[in-house]
């Protein structure tokens, strides 16, 4: 895991990714992504062009996760929050 890494995610995540590098729930579906999956699509969410004329700026959520069904599980990144998260 590189530095940029351990600053993105939380110590949950961090330790939950260490022991399973994600979770597959029912029918398949990957509830929590892998490191790779996380990095990848973050980095979609965040510089993805077409996104700008559709919504407000990813910027601020970090995106591990999804239902299946198109919406995907997100923690607020900045500002910093006093919880952690």
């Amino acid at each position: 895991m590189t530095d940029a890494e351990r600053r993105l995610l939380t110590s949950q995540l961090t330790g939950l990714l260490r022991e399973t590098d994600g979770v597959i729930g029912h029918y398949g579906v990957d509830t929590v992504w892998s490191l790779g999956q996380i990095v990848e699509q973050n980095l979609h969410f965040w510089t993805d062009d077409s996104f700008a004329d559709l919504y407000m700026p990813f910027d601020a959520l970090f995106f591990f996760g999804d239902n299946g069904g198109g919406d995907p599980f997100t923690f607020v990144r900045t500002p910093p929050r006093a919880d952690g998260y």
